[in-house]
């Protein structure tokens, strides 16, 4: 997801801009299906668990009212700009993951996919659809 936003090795305000993005776009695509609030309460989820490896994620303010995806983009932006040339990808890379597994714990991996690719149409075709685990 976040190298179809990012031009490429950029720098690390792009990297933070292009993880800024995704969240905006992984918000308008699952906030339909769990709600604003269920949006940004696995995002501050994935955030606390990824913090455990990447400490600049604890100086990420978390807005204090629901005020959806952009305010948490910010944030995350905000934080990201702060990393050194790389960092910034690798941190959301984690963060991500994160995200995603905890969507695909609440609403299935099949389903997250199918959301995720409205969103980002270049991740690949129904047939690369990860198999749930039971």
């Amino acid at each position: 997801m976040l190298s179809h936003e990012s031009a490429g090795d950029g720098d690390s305000q792009e990297q933070a801009e292009a993880a800024g993005r995704v969240y905006e776009k992984l918000f308008h695509a699952f906030a339909p299906i769990i709600g604003s609030a269920g949006v940004d309460a696995l995002f501050a989820r994935s955030v606390a668990l990824s913090a455990a490896t990447f400490p600049c994620l604890k100086e990420m303010s978390r807005p204090a009212e629901p005020i959806g995806g952009s305010a948490m983009a910010s944030a995350l932006v905000g934080c990201l700009r702060e990393q050194q040339r790389g960092a910034a990808t690798e941190v959301a890379t984690h963060l991500y993951a994160h995200l995603v597994g905890l969507m695909a714990k609440l609403i299935g991996a099949g389903l997250v996919w199918q959301i995720a690719r409205s969103a980002f149409p270049a991740l690949g075709d129904a047939e690369t659809i990860p198999k749930e685990r039971k």
